[in-house]
């Protein structure tokens, strides 16, 4: 499995989620990633929850815990590849990040549920979360916190010139 090196700056969050007690709501297109030569921004979704809805048990640590599918569009042209991390920023030491990917190809536009769990047929890279993991980890803020919001944000890598 390819290791992801993100720093903890990459792009600006395009959807989120938040969690009310063990609740969470999706939040896509919240704000978006512009490619950098680009002012076009492109825009995440899940075809398993809406903007506002409760996010299904089974994509949290409570669940299943396995990955939301996710589909994105009107990314950059010529896009060489992605990165996608979500992240919880309202965690009680900081924002805390849950999954890390890279080297998602550019001419995706989709993962599917349970992406890490599904048959291996291109080197995605993973980054390690802030449980220590090289997967996917659901929302799971401490019982009585507060609402929690998620933020899935998608990064492209420009084509190299030339």
């Amino acid at each position: 499995m390819p290791a992801c090196g993100f720093s903890r700056q990459i792009g600006t969050g395009i959807s989120a989620a938040r969690l009310p007690g063990r609740q969470a709501t999706f939040w896509p297109g919240a704000d978006a990633v512009k490619h950098p030569k680009s002012p076009m921004a492109f825009a995440v979704n899940s075809p398993a929850f809406r903007n506002g809805e409760k996010i299904p048990a089974k994509y949290t640590a409570d669940g299943e815990n396995i990955s939301p599918p996710l589909a994105w569009h009107d990314a950059p042209a010529g896009a060489r590849s992605f990165a996608l991390i979500v992240e919880d920023p309202d965690a009680p030491n900081g924002t805390f990040r849950h999954w890390g990917l890279c080297n998602l190809p550019g001419g995706r536009t989709m993962l599917p549920e349970g992406v890490e769990q599904s048959v291996k047929t291109e080197p995605l890279g993973h980054a390690v979360n802030d449980f220590g993991h090289r997967r996917y980890d659901g929302p799971a803020p401490p019982k009585g916190h507060g609402p929690h919001h998620y933020h899935f944000r998608l990064a492209a890598q420009p084509a190299r010139p030339g």
